[in-house]
């Protein structure tokens, strides 16, 4: 099975783009978001191969997407535990990709899986899926901050995507643009870099080159149109139609000068080295004001980190694998920005 990913950080303009490639490339199968894979791959194959029938299906229970977003019961979850229990992350996803669209010829198809943090967990890809390319999509590091501190979370309506915490949200726009920019030494000539504002402009290009990169032939139907689960369709509107060029820009009419001066005095080398510069916010700025602005982002930002500590403590009290699971990401996240830095 020859296996892409499209990697990207959060309200990048992923979803509206991998909605392009399943229209535009029909003999690609672009799968909707699911954490699976990331779960996967951080448990290897050796550690996917000894779980038995029940723990592997409570992993795949513990994915909310594969219901919401790829639409499998929790019985049809329940076959595939069984079917590939004792099996590793290759034969879990092949079961899962067939469930989602049982018309998929591995033989003839070549498969998108749509995960954010994928450049991050490259060397476990890599040993996974020799050979896996990679199209990266990102957008300004402004506009992403902005629409994820106004978008409203699907799975907890309590805050926004961005938790309403412009340092955290400019960090991580920050984290996921070093390991694009530092990945391509690991991954050479297996990552094409994808602008969102090339996107809307110039979308023909813009796909033209994907389907050069991924060697896709034309075919005339997919085996599955690339859709947006119901739970999170409030969130992807604009999915399914051309791009919006004015939600491009939005960011400078709508995010507000402290957040403005915040993210790029987070991001302003990350901001420089993709062509976003200059950042006209933090240049206009007094010193007083950056560090005043940056000042109360930080105090904001631990009362949401402990807000967050508790919440999890909490959900996660009689879950300690999800926990576990959720650290070791974070550790192959940090290790693969000190791998590509050295």
């Amino acid at each position: 099975m020859r296996v892409a990913f499209l990697t990207y950080a959060p309200r990048s303009g992923s979803t509206h783009l991998a909605s392009m490639i399943s229209t535009e490339l029909p003999s690609l199968l672009v799968m909707p978001e699911f954490r699976l894979p990331e779960f996967l791959m951080v448990l290897g194959d050796q550690g996917v191969s000894r779980m038995g029938t029940r723990r592997l299906f409570g992993l795949l229970m513990s994915d909310a997407q594969l219901r919401t977003n790829l639409g499998l019961s929790a019985e049809t979850l329940r076959q595939i535990a069984d079917r590939v229990s004792g099996d590793g992350v290759a034969a879990a996803l092949t079961e899962v990709i067939k469930a989602y669209a049982p018309s998929f010829d591995e033989g003839r198809d070549q498969v998108l899986l749509k995960l954010g943090r994928s450049l991050a967990l490259d060397a476990v890809v890599e040993r996974t899926f020799p050979g896996a390319k990679y199209i990266h999509c990102y957008r300004d590091g402004r506009g992403v901050v902005n629409s994820l501190l106004h978008t409203q979370k699907v799975y907890s309506r309590a805050e926004t995507m961005g938790r309403d915490d412009s340092l955290w949200s400019a960090r991580l726009w920050r984290q996921h643009m070093e390991i694009a920019r530092l990945a391509p030494a690991n991954a050479e000539g297996r990552v094409l870099h994808v602008r969102y504002e090339r996107l809307v402009s110039d979308p023909a290009e813009v796909l033209d080159g994907v389907g050069t990169f991924l060697e896709q032939a034309a075919r005339p139907q997919a085996a599955r149109q690339f859709s947006v689960g119901t739970t999170e369709s409030s969130i992807h509107p604009l999915v399914g139609g051309a791009g919006v060029s004015s939600r491009r820009d939005a960011w400078r009419s709508e995010l507000g000068r402290r957040d403005a001066v915040v993210v790029e005095w987070m991001a302003r080398r990350e901001l420089s080295k993709w062509g976003y510069g200059p950042c006209a916010q933090l240049m206009s700025a007094t010193r007083s004001d950056v560090w005043r602005f940056v000042g109360l982002a930080g105090i904001r930002h631990i009362r949401v980190l402990s807000r967050h500590a508790a919440t999890r403590a909490w959900r996660y009290r009689r879950r300690l694998d999800e926990v576990v699971r959720h650290l070791v990401v974070q550790r192959q996240v940090h290790r693969a920005i000190v791998r590509h830095k050295s």
